[in-house]
């Protein structure tokens, strides 16, 4: 087996005096879909903001800025500033990033529900727990020195409390907003894992965590505390996970998703349309591109036609009936070829 080439246009980190670095953000979408990182590190094409995460990230900004108050002046913002704040983010968010939208959505709709409930979720957590809440560091920068790893890691602590006297254990919480509550996939998140490590190397304990979640799917919005503790050796089992990452980066490997995953679908994943890997059956002109671009690049002369598909150019209405529990498409075949049976290559 010949030895696998990264892309032309994947560049390795540049030696420098401060080591290159990964965030949460970068590892948890690799590890999650290697061409979404692909599209968005290494091409640096950027996607708008969906929904989800419009309502996400206008909560998070008006409950920093709560917490950064109560932190500084020793009481919370009054509460007739929360509303109007998560509204004035999240029109930031939009203007500055724009809106993700999928079909039957228009970008006034976005916005305006994304507003909405962004001020509900953001209300909730202030009357729930925010006033339980005594914050020690608010979005606490931090660095994971690795000596003999390539890279540095760097995040954000979203909050870090006052420990409790009795334990002189550190408390560090993450705030969620969350159409249904998943307490499980919350709690095992690897993000608290790197939290749990950072706390270690600074304080030669493991910490208490919890993952704020904010339900807002349902009638009433709720507000979740969920425990998130870790043990040491999960610690260990993430640095391989990030170490295999690394080796993978080097050599430029970047393998997408299963595609029966829930993000991997129009809705969700803003390269959906760019991918070449997304299960669809037309295939847009952008990633007709972009399948011969990764080939080329990479120099795969032998990727099978299955795995990357063949341009489906008819409409759906027009293909021919199925036969065999499969659509035939308008070759006779399975729907793998396009009108008169183009093929990719």
């Amino acid at each position: 087996m010949g030895k696998i080439k990264p892309p032309l246009d994947y560049i390795p980190p540049p030696e420098q005096n401060e080591k290159p670095h990964l965030s949460w953000t970068q590892i948890n979408m690799y590890l999650r879909c290697g061409m979404q990182y692909y599209f968005r590190y290494i091409k640096g094409l950027k996607c708008p903001p969906n929904n989800a995460l419009l309502i996400g990230l206008g909560t998070h900004l008006t409950v920093e800025a709560n917490m950064r108050y109560k932190l500084e002046n020793n009481r919370m913002l009054p509460r007739d500033e929360i509303e109007s704040r998560a509204h004035e983010n999240v029109l930031r968010i939009a203007d500055e990033d724009g809106v993700y939208c999928v079909a039957g959505q228009t970008h006034r709709y976005v916005v305006d529900e994304s507003r909405r409930v962004a001020a509900i979720c953001s209300l909730a957590h202030y009357d729930i727990i925010a006033p339980k809440l005594r914050p020690k560091y608010v979005e606490e920068p931090f660095k994971l020195k690795m000596p003999d790893f390539p890279y540095d890691i760097h995040g954000r602590i979203d909050l870090e409390e006052e420990p409790l006297t009795a334990t002189n254990t550190p408390i560090i919480r993450d705030t969620k907003t969350t159409r249904m509550l998943k307490s499980r996939e919350l709690a095992a998140q690897d993000q608290m894992t790197i939290y749990a490590a950072y706390a270690l190397r600074k304080y030669g304990i493991m910490p208490s965590m919890y993952v704020d979640s904010i339900v807002w799917g349902t009638k009433k919005v709720r507000v979740v505390p969920i425990q998130a503790e870790r043990e040491k050796f999960e610690i260990v089992v993430l640095g391989r996970r990030i170490a295999a990452m690394a080796r993978a980066l080097k050599k430029g490997i970047f393998l997408p998703s299963l595609s029966d995953q829930w993000w991997c679908n129009e809705k969700w994943c803003g390269y959906w349309h760019k991918c070449p890997y997304a299960r669809r059956i037309h295939v847009s002109e952008g990633a007709l591109a972009n399948a011969k671009e990764l080939c080329n690049v990479q120099r795969c002369k032998d990727v099978p036609a299955k795995l990357i598909g063949k341009v489906h150019a008819e409409s759906r209405s027009e293909a021919q009936p199925r036969r065999g529990g499969k659509r035939a498409g308008p070759d006779g075949g399975a729907g793998l070829a396009g009108a008169g049976g183009t093929k990719l290559w």
